[in-house]
């Protein structure tokens, strides 16, 4: 029940009242089938040849001023992350072109990385090159080592931002 509600769409702007599908809110199968899906990618290992996507988790309702939140995106991920082993990032804390320790916590045989609070379409366009190729794994006080291929960990990130648009060319790498 909670993913066929996280994926049904309002009927109204009102959301003071209990979200009910076939009352207050519309079925999407479509958008259930893609939640499916990311869940699915998630949790299995494969990687149509080696190549890696990000997860996005925004919300379906962003007017780019508020944030809504509260739609349970992360307790998507957490539920993930109690069956695959991962680190979880606080993205609203972190400058990537800054911080070469970002993926300090980043170990060998994790299986997703967790951004959590994307706040800026920038963040993830950063992310590019880690998400398709490599992940540059500086550790204090070590020598750095990269994660690639089927050792690169799957990204998934949520925000309460419009932090990506679908007519961007960049859809293909994403789910």
């Amino acid at each position: 029940l909670f993913c066929e509600l996280a994926t049904s769409k309002r009927k109204s702007e009102r959301i003071d009242c209990k979200p009910e599908i076939g009352v207050n809110y519309f079925h999407s199968q479509e958008d259930l089938n893609t939640l499916k899906s990311a869940i699915g990618y998630m949790l299995s290992d494969h990687k149509e040849g080696g190549a890696s996507k990000m997860v996005l988790f925004q919300d379906r309702y962003l007017d780019n001023v508020s944030r809504q939140g509260g739609n349970g995106k992360t307790l998507v991920v957490n539920s993930i992350m109690k069956l695959r082993k991962g680190v979880k990032i606080s993205a609203n804390r972190v400058n990537l072109k800054q911080d070469k320790f970002v993926f300090q916590e980043v170990n060998l045989g994790d299986k997703i990385i967790f951004f959590d609070e994307v706040t800026s379409q920038y963040f993830i366009g950063e992310l590019f090159n880690e998400i398709n190729n490599f992940l540059p794994v500086q550790k204090k006080y070590e020598n750095q080592f990269r994660l690639e291929g089927q050792d690169l960990p799957k990204m998934v990130a949520c925000t309460n931002y419009m932090v990506w648009k679908p007519q961007e060319t960049s859809q293909s790498r994403r789910i």
